[in-house]
């Protein structure tokens, strides 16, 4: 997909969305729609509802299970979306990605400084995570 996004520099689409005589071609049109496809079938949809009685505590939108959202449709008053987005793959510069649970490698680095406080376990056990995909994602 993110060939098909690369297709379209940052002045076209601004250009497709701002100017009224700017038309998307066939071909532009036709890969919209694969990138709308791709990623309405990528895993990580959220599924949100919120009451719209204009109550405060129902401001929010409420994550819930696609079955609930679904179920959300036969009464009135209700918001419904779906949020897409393909799970992250690299993250922005001063961030990482890490297993939601830390491995033993991890725990293992930060027993080993545990003196030097907090701070200090939690640099070792980044150093010491696994990167996604790599032969020691376990």
């Amino acid at each position: 997909m993110k060939n098909m996004i690369g297709q379209f520099s940052r002045e076209r689409l601004e250009a497709l969305i701002d100017d009224e005589d700017c038309r998307a071609t066939v071909s532009e049109q036709e890969t919209f729609a694969e990138i709308v496809l791709a990623l309405q079938n990528a895993p990580g949809k959220i599924y949100q509802i919120r009451k719209l009685d204009g109550s405060e505590e129902w401001q929010q939108w409420e994550e819930v299970d696609e079955g609930e959202y679904h179920a959300s449709v036969n009464y009135e008053g209700w918001g419904r979306r779906v949020l897409y987005g393909a799970p992250a793959t690299s993250a922005p510069d001063g961030w990482k990605l890490v297993p939601v649970d830390a491995t033993r490698k991890m725990i293992d680095a930060a027993k080993c400084i545990e003196e030097d406080g907090y701070d200090a376990m939690h640099k070792a056990m980044l150093a010491a995570a696994p990167i996604p995909g790599g032969s020691d994602a376990n």
